[in-house]
């Protein structure tokens, strides 16, 4: 009798604390079971083609006006091409890669159009890292606006969560190369970034934890919290959240045919990768660069950092690495 009332006990125990679980992490839960969900190989289609409507997001607004693409009759592709050696089926390549869409423009005239896996012209196609250019983007108009002195300044200056710890005196130039020095690993340290903000503690607080393994400019290293820093450093600075600051200063004033939506964690602006954008809006940005971040006579970016952002050259070495390719590419947002 005396077990039965035990067992008796300790299950109401449990139930209470799962209730008690349940009540005080249960919205996080979901989102943690939604967002395993959505990344499961068979989800994925569909998860980078309705992000906003799965993720909590923020409403990016486009302009009045509409740069429209002259367009011509789809061009004929490749039957295949040539990498490292190697000669690719063009067909089997789109299929084997999971291609959702494919544009190719030239001198400003679409000349090949195509959407895949139910994709179509008003789809919003979930950027992830490529985001990270337009991060880098929003940091050369704070510059240039004045809202952050210098990319010389120490990171702690304008993130509080790193005073008075190994990270505090970074330069946001060494984020900016991907070559802050902090003791993360892409590979292995990623998911449990995750989770502990999933969880709600503080992104930059939980990256204050991880310190710093070698001096800055010393490797580049692909680290996605370095942008998640300069998505930071830009929300303190200006006092813009992230989406309102790129809805003023940029996809109003490029004439995006969409509106485009900004993926949350914890109520914050996913900096490191989290952009809905369509297909055709991410050609109008890519036109930005190639126009010297000129719109219709309106100088959008400064010339000077569109050009440096796009520097490889010098400064520190590339650690070694089969993903250490991507520390140069543009979605890293170089300085």
């Amino acid at each position: 009798m005396m077990k039965m009332k035990w067992i008796g006990i300790v299950a109401a125990v449990i139930i209470v604390v799962i209730g008690v679980g349940l009540l005080c992490f249960g919205d996080k839960i979901k989102t943690i079971y939604i967002s395993l969900n959505s990344f499961k190989d068979k989800n994925l289609a569909h998860t980078f083609q309705h992000t906003p409507e799965i993720q909590p997001v923020k409403k990016i607004a486009r302009g009045e006006e509409v740069f429209r693409f002259p367009r011509e009759e789809n061009i004929v592709l490749a039957d295949g091409f040539a990498f490292e050696g190697s000669v690719y089926s063009t067909e089997e390549f789109i299929e084997d890669t999971k291609t959702t869409a494919m544009l190719v423009i030239r001198d400003d005239v679409i000349k090949y159009e195509k959407y895949f896996m139910g994709g179509d012209e008003d789809t919003l196609f979930s950027s992830n890292s490529m985001g990270k250019s337009f991060v880098s983007a929003l940091m050369g108009i704070a510059v240039s606006e004045g809202y952050v002195e210098s990319i010389e300044d120490p990171i702690g200056k304008y993130v509080p969560e790193f005073v008075g710890t190994s990270l505090e005196n970074i330069p946001i130039r060494a984020c900016l190369k991907m070559a802050s020095g902090i003791n993360f690993n892409e590979d292995t340290d990623m998911s449990g970034f995750s989770m502990r903000t999933l969880m709600g503690k503080p992104a930059m607080e939980v990256i204050a934890g991880y310190g710093v393994q070698e001096e800055p400019f010393t490797y580049r290293r692909y680290l996605s919290i370095n942008t998640e820093i300069l998505g930071n450093v830009i929300t303190n600075a200006t006092g813009y959240s992230l989406a309102e600051f790129m809805e003023e200063k940029l996809w109003k004033k490029i004439g995006t045919a969409h509106d485009a939506y900004w993926t949350l964690s914890n109520g914050t602006e996913l900096a490191m990768g989290g952009l809905s954008v369509s297909l055709e809006d991410y050609a109008r940005f890519a036109r930005l660069y190639l126009h010297e971040g000129n719109y219709r006579g309106e100088q959008v970016l400064p010339k000077e950092w569109l050009k440096d952002s796009m520097d490889i050259s010098g400064g520190c070495r590339r650690e070694m690495k089969e993903s250490s390719w991507q520390s140069v590419s543009m979605d890293s947002g170089s300085m």
